[in-house]
């Protein structure tokens, strides 16, 4: 497992202590439990930091880039754009960045993102995306190695296995 909560908490505190006042957390679909976790996460530094309720939103979003654009596109249409956004993934950062680029604004100069899962394009789109680095080849590892413990020895005591992160800053904060 990935401690969604704790890396959410790490990537908005982060913003924060970068000076970011307004911040969005566009999520994924709220009935998924990974979406779920990374809004109490970002809702959790938020109050650690007592940051006030009229600077922080959380959007259901989605999980790919077209969503991000959607959401860009309603917040410019609303006048509402934020310092900085905290997305669900990757994927839905390009879309933010895409957007935001296409309306005239710089990023990080005008408005910072941050993604989530680090997607090999982070370090190729320009500007470089900093993104929260999940360690799913090692996740595939112990789970495949978990299978055959089972398989080998049959059931035994469930086991539950929480991979650390890592939070990858580059041009884009």
């Amino acid at each position: 497992m990935f401690d969604n909560k704790k890396w959410s908490f790490f990537a908005t505190e982060h913003l924060i202590r970068q000076q970011y006042k307004k911040i969005y957390h566009l999520s994924g679909y709220k009935n998924l439990s990974v979406s779920n976790d990374r809004i109490q996460g970002f809702l959790k530094a938020m109050d650690k930091h007592k940051i006030p309720k009229e600077n922080y939103k959380v959007i259901e979003g989605g999980l790919m880039a077209k969503h991000g654009i959607a959401i860009v596109e309603d917040l410019i249409y609303k006048n509402d754009l934020p310092d900085a956004f905290f997305c669900f993934n990757d994927l839905m950062a390009f879309g933010v960045i895409k957007r935001l680029k296409s309306n005239g604004l710089r990023v990080p100069e005008d408005i910072a993102v941050m993604g989530f899962t680090e997607t090999q394009m982070a370090e190729l789109n320009t500007p470089q995306l900093s993104s929260v680095k999940q360690p799913t080849f090692e996740m595939g590892k112990k789970t495949a190695e978990l299978l055959l413990k089972l398989i080998d020895k049959g059931p035994e005591q469930p086991e539950t296995i929480i991979l650390n992160g890592e939070l990858n800053i580059r041009s884009l904060l």
